[in-house]
């Protein structure tokens, strides 16, 4: 092995073993336990634009230690420039490339639960001189104080020295030149000898020094004695604005219109004209035909070869104001309403008032009404306004020049009163026995005061004090209403009255008109079919129940969202269908059939409503199956016969049965009316036993057993066992026997008697069964044994 490989191999081991004995020594755990943070500095040589790194290491305490690096108080923060590196306990700050503004006192701090540690070193950045305030070229007049600022920046911080033709400037308090500590150089009463070059030297032993040399000319430069003033036009009018500059010659004046240059010639509407006069030059700008956009702050600027100065002359063009904007409506009431706005472009010229115009969205020619509000408002409260009704609302503003355009208007609408006026062409007239038919039309629309909702409908016998009774009818724009009254009492005398309704409420009621209802009846109602539809017809079918007496029919029809009165078509008696054609395809309509005879109109079916097929489309079947397909196949007609057909053989099965028990039943002897002693007492027992005096029904079979032999031996005895005597319920008042005071044992049955006795006995047989198979439907109140009861049947009429 070569002596240069063994020297290698030797510094590679010592390189490994110091690596080795420096990471032991860091990862030894200490045995104390607050932080301990070993020393550090930067380099004291840094210029701008090198880089440095310093390391804060922990030797001591216990993990977990937290680290932090703070510069001057305020903790560093990796970004940019500076560079945090942190392993564990050593954290690294690396600042490349340094600038002065790094400069400053960086702390290292290390926290663990034990305590903390902290260690400061100075980061000097040095940095050759730089130019904060640099001087400048100056002029000034006799008599005039000079200051010459010469300023620079740099670390360490640069001197400052003033020089004349080469000579420095010293400082002393007897010279009218004095050199100040922060470099400023003060020339007081200038004088022509004061003119010349002056040189500012500043260095710091860094880097290059920096050197300026100014001129100083003690002369008159150019200066105006106003500096601002303001001219006022009319837009449309012509406009002068007059410059007038002092200073020595040569003097020249230029304009401009905010930051853009006036040149001579660039305008037909503008001109300068100029003037020499005494002390300088005199330069006027004409505008010719004010606009708007002519508004705007005008500047003149001086300049002669000693200096330059400058004059602004604001223009205002006054006009008409803009239109208000942003026009809101804060609240409405039914009455009034609050307005409020933002106030638009004056046109320079203070607004004096606004004019707040107001019309009714009517549709048709309105009346403006106007409203005057004082300029310092932007809010008013507009009144006189109609209930429910929607208005279209501008402002105009004003101003010492005239009146400007109106704002975009607004519409607001007013809440809702009740209506003030009853229904016009109020109309009653019978249609039956108990129907009556209501007609009227909506009332004048200024008296709606908002969007009617519908009508209420009252109605009573005038005989009779009760109130009204109401009913309720959908209103229908631009269309005549009528309204069917149903379930009114034959031949009676009615008072009728109907009024119109809002969201706000009920409004005035119109007359009462009287009528009376028919003393025949007309005929029902008829049950209304479509059997079919295309895209131009619809065919009605209508079955009758009874048709006798009837000598026509009336189809009404109307397309549902249309404003049309309903159409009628007259039919004969023997028509029971009828196509509707030349209707308009893809069209919802309404229609319904009503019976006409001797008495009158009958009350209308059912409103059926059904749309036509749109045109080019598929035709559909009718709603009630196809016109070919037999009856007996046609679900919608045999689910109803067949249920009524069980309906009927059930009802025949039960009587037949009832028949037959009372057939087997044995024939009873004449008895008088009044039963031989423990007659009472049996029949107590048949009650009690059949369940039929209100107690649970008895069930003993000794009873039994004895009841039947009793029947069979065809008499009462009083030899089966005794029940506890049952009181009979007192006779009523048209009983025979109520009229004699004699008991009714006594007396002998009638014919009639005992006609009603059998009677009574069928009767209670049939509801004993029954009330053993089925539950019996419980007849209304009032309603006789024996009596069909007519239920009226009540329909929404057309509206």
């Amino acid at each position: 092995m070569k002596r240069a490989e063994i020297k290698g191999l030797w510094t590679r081991t010592a390189s490994c073993v110091q690596w080795i004995i420096i990471t032991a020594t860091l990862l030894t755990p200490v045995a104390s336990e607050a932080p301990k943070v070993n020393p550090f500095a930067f380099i004291k040589t840094l210029s701008e634009g090198q880089s440095t790194a310093v390391t804060c290491t922990v030797t001591e305490g216990t993990k977990p230690v937290q680290l932090q690096w703070l510069k001057d108080g305020q903790e560093v923060v990796g970004s940019g420039d500076v560079k945090l590196i942190k392993h564990e306990t050593i954290v690294v700050l690396s600042i490349e490339p340094v600038r002065v503004a790094h400069s400053g006192n960086y702390t290292c701090v290390a926290r663990n639960k034990y305590g903390y540690d902290r260690y400061t070193s100075l980061l000097q950045v040095n940095a050759p001189p730089k130019w904060e305030l640099e001087p400048g070229d100056m002029m000034l007049k006799r008599g005039q104080t000079l200051q010459l600022h010469c300023k620079a920046s740099g670390h360490p911080l640069p001197e400052v020295k003033w020089l004349k033709q080469g000579a420095e400037l010293k400082r002393s308090p007897e010279s009218k030149v004095q050199v100040l500590e922060n470099g400023t150089l003060v020339i007081t009463n200038a004088t022509g000898e004061d003119s010349g070059k002056y040189s500012c030297l500043a260095s710091n032993g860094i880097g290059t020094a920096l050197l300026k040399t100014v001129s100083l000319l003690v002369k008159m430069p150019a200066k105006f004695s106003e500096k601002h003033s303001v001219v006022t036009a009319r837009r449309g009018e012509n406009a002068r604005l007059v410059c007038d500059a002092q200073g020595d010659q040569p003097l020249t004046v230029a304009w401009s219109k905010g930051a853009t240059k006036i040149d001579r010639g660039g305008s037909s509407r503008l001109e300068i004209f100029e003037t020499m006069t005494e002390s300088g030059l005199r330069s006027e700008l004409f505008i010719s035909s004010t606009e708007r956009s002519d508004g705007a702050v005008y500047t003149c600027r001086a300049e002669n070869e000693f200096g330059r100065d400058e004059r602004t002359s604001k223009l205002l063009v006054v006009e008409v104001p803009g239109q208000p904007q942003d026009v809101k409506v804060s609240e409405t009431w039914s009455r009034s309403a609050s307005v409020s706005w933002s106030p638009p472009y004056s046109g320079n010229s203070p607004v004096s008032k606004y004019v707040i115009q107001y019309w009714k969205d009517s549709g048709t020619a309105h009346r403006l009404q106007e409203m005057a509000v004082p300029g310092s408002q932007t809010s008013a409260l507009v009144g006189d306004l109609h209930p429910g009704s929607t208005y279209h609302l501008s402002i105009l503003a004003e101003n010492s020049v005239g009146v400007g355009l109106a704002s975009t208007p607004v519409k607001l609408h007013t809440g809702e009163e009740e209506p003030s006026a009853p229904p016009t062409d109020f109309h009653v007239e019978a249609r039956g026995p108990s129907t009556v038919r209501v007609s009227w039309k909506p009332p004048p629309p200024d008296e709606w005061n908002g969007d009617l909702l519908g009508y209420y409908i009252g109605y009573k016998p005038t005989s009779s004090g009760q109130p009204y009774s109401y009913r309720t009818s959908e209103f229908r724009p631009n269309a005549s209403h009528e309204f069917f009254l149903t379930g009114l009492q034959r031949g009676t005398e009615y008072a009728v009255i109907a009024k119109a309704y809002n969201a706000a409420g009920s409004g005035v009621a119109s007359h009462e008109l009287h009528v009376k209802t028919l003393d025949g009846d007309v005929p029902p109602p008829p049950k209304v079919f479509v059997s079919g539809t295309t895209h131009s017809s619809i065919t009605v079918t209508w079955h009758q129940q009874f048709s006798s007496g009837v000598r026509g029919f009336v189809l009404h029809h109307r397309p549902e969202e249309s404003s049309q009165d309903w159409k009628e078509v007259n039919l004969d008696s023997r028509t029971s269908s009828y196509t509707l054609s030349g209707l308009e395809s893809g069209v919802l309509y309404q229609l319904y059939v009503s019976a006409t005879n001797e008495y009158g109109t009958g009350d209308p079916s059912e409103i059926i409503t059904v749309r036509t097929h749109k045109a080019g489309g598929v035709v559909q079947s009718p709603i009630f199956g196809d016109a070919s397909t037999p009856l007996y196949l046609n679900l919608f007609i045999m689910i109803p016969v067949l249920a009524s057909l069980v309906t009927i053989v059930l009802v025949v099965i039960v009587t037949c049965v009832c028949l037959q028990r009372i057939k087997r039943r044995p024939p009873q002897p004449p008895h008088p009316m009044q039963p031989p002693p423990g007659t009472m007492e049996r029949r107590s027992k048949q009650f009690a036993a059949a369940g039929l005096d209100g107690q649970p029904q008895m069930t003993s079979t000794s009873a039994r057993h004895a009841e039947k032999a009793q029947q069979a031996a065809g008499e009462y005895t009083g030899l089966s066992q005794r029940y506890v005597e049952v009181q009979p319920p007192p006779l009523p008042a048209d009983h025979p026997c109520a009229l004699y005071p004699a008991p009714c044992a006594t007396l002998p049955m009638t014919e009639e008697l005992e006609a009603k006795m059998a009677r009574h006995n069928v009767n209670q047989e049939m509801k004993t069964f029954l009330a053993q198979n089925r539950e019996l439907p419980t007849l209304p109140i009032g309603a006789k044994a024996g009596m069909s009861i007519k239920k009226d049947h009540m329909y929404e009429s057309a509206q």
